[in-house]
């Protein structure tokens, strides 16, 4: 999902506000740094910006019981667990790496969630990524859990989206023609869905083929909130700060529940989907939790998985 003025000071919430009600905001602003791996945007590696850390490969650090982690954890022979995502699972905004959903998720499951993301995930490399870990770990992981919320924010940037390699550079902006409901737009819309769904057909196959349970949680935003708290409110949250953000709302909200619905539909029975009370989440900005937003969405993951 989007980080916070990846675009330009104007975009998504007010940022003095939000910055005032979460300081811990201010050092991804200053730290945080995207880097190109080959036509894939990731965290940089090897930051240290105080609320947040990032390894060797650019994947955010994790903590149990108080103890770090990061991805070499699939290596050393011991239980792990895949989390992929955007960055709602990269965790933008948090007062620390102990804060994130695979950190909480974690200390819930007594094993080692590895943080896998990037800013507005494509699926694909999500998929490669999972697959390279678990071929050449030691042992498969105990569970793969993939959020795709990511797809759909990237998506709303745009407006466009190829049907296998999905959606182009989201920092390019959308072409004038693609406006929200548009026939153009329509049009990319029905390519997105054959994007995600296959991809995410393709975890399913991992996950047989390493013989590990696969949870899927499609994530809501702060626009599906039935009603926002006060500090969302005072921070403007949903509130657009200019065009391009305005119509990149209006995206979302016009293709949340279609998106949402497929997703749902080609989930596979043996694949659990894994929900949380839309009401219950608590937001910094449009699109990213708080720790008790983390918690919420991490306790849901822990109990589908300890429910199957």
């Amino acid at each position: 999902m989007a980080d916070m003025k990846s675009l330009n000071d104007d975009d998504m919430t007010d940022f003095r506000a939000l910055a005032r009600h979460h300081p811990a905001i201010r050092s991804y602003i200053r730290h945080r740094k995207w880097v190109d791996r080959s036509g894939v945007l990731a965290y940089a590696a090897n930051t240290d910006g105080k609320a947040f850390s990032t390894d060797s490969l650019g994947f955010r650090r994790g903590q149990i019981a108080g103890i770090p982690y990061d991805s070499s954890a699939a290596f050393s022979g011991k239980p792990y667990a895949l989390v992929l995502g955007s960055s709602h699972v990269f965790g933008f905004g948090l007062a620390g790496d102990a804060q994130t959903i695979p950190s909480q998720l974690a200390a819930l499951t007594g094993v080692p969630c590895l943080n896998l993301s990037f800013p507005e995930a494509q699926l694909q490399a999500l998929h490669a990524v999972a697959t390279r870990i678990c071929q050449q770990a030691p042992r498969p992981p105990a569970f793969i859990a993939v959020l795709p919320g990511g797809t759909l924010t990237r998506y709303a940037f745009v407006r466009r989206c190829d049907p296998l390699f999905g959606v182009p550079d989201f920092r390019n902006g959308a072409a004038p023609e693609a406006m929200p409901g548009s026939p153009q737009e329509t049009t990319q819309f029905e390519a997105l869905l054959v994007y995600a769904t296959f991809w995410l057909s393709q975890f399913r196959v991992l996950a047989d083929q390493t013989a590990c349970p696969l949870l899927v949680h499609p994530e809501a935003t702060a626009f599906e909130k039935p009603a926002l708290s006060e500090t969302e409110m005072a921070c403007g949250v949903t509130t657009p700060q200019s065009d391009p953000d305005r119509q990149r709302f209006e995206t979302h909200r016009l293709r949340y529940d279609a998106y949402t619905a497929a997703i749902s539909a080609a989930i596979q029975s043996d694949t659990r989907l894994v929900q949380v009370d839309k009401a219950a989440l608590r937001f910094l900005d449009e699109f990213h939790y708080t720790a008790a937003g983390t918690q919420t969405i991490a306790t849901a993951l822990a109990d589908a998985l300890h429910a199957g």
